[in-house]
């Protein structure tokens, strides 16, 4: 039963981090003008993040990716931590988009 719950975490916060960085590809669309940006800015900070905390700061665990998903350093009781970080980040990054897509609007 343990290795199902895993695995629906795992699951879980693979959809949270997919979900932040989607809402991040929007808002480079949508305030770049350019499908190019979309595309290109959800990979850019992906490996942004891993070559800056390999290279400079290897304590700071939260800024690498790879981190969200695996979940292997302390994260609190029930990696509690990590759950709310990216719930945060997920509404951070829809809560930016939203507010792109306001001022767009306005534009128009």
């Amino acid at each position: 039963m343990s290795t199902i719950f895993a695995l629906f975490a795992t699951l879980g916060r693979i959809l949270l981090s997919a979900s932040s960085l989607a809402s991040l590809s929007a808002v480079a669309g949508a305030f770049g003008g350019s499908v190019y940006l979309a595309f290109g800015v959800p990979f850019l900070l992906w490996y942004a993040c891993i070559i800056l905390r390999e290279r400079y700061f290897e304590a700071l665990y939260c800024i690498d990716p790879t981190e969200w998903i695996m979940a292997e350093n302390d994260w609190g009781s029930n990696q509690m931590g990590l759950w709310m970080f990216l719930l945060l980040l997920a509404l951070f990054c829809a809560v930016l988009h939203w507010m792109v897509l306001e001022w767009k609007l306005r534009e128009i």
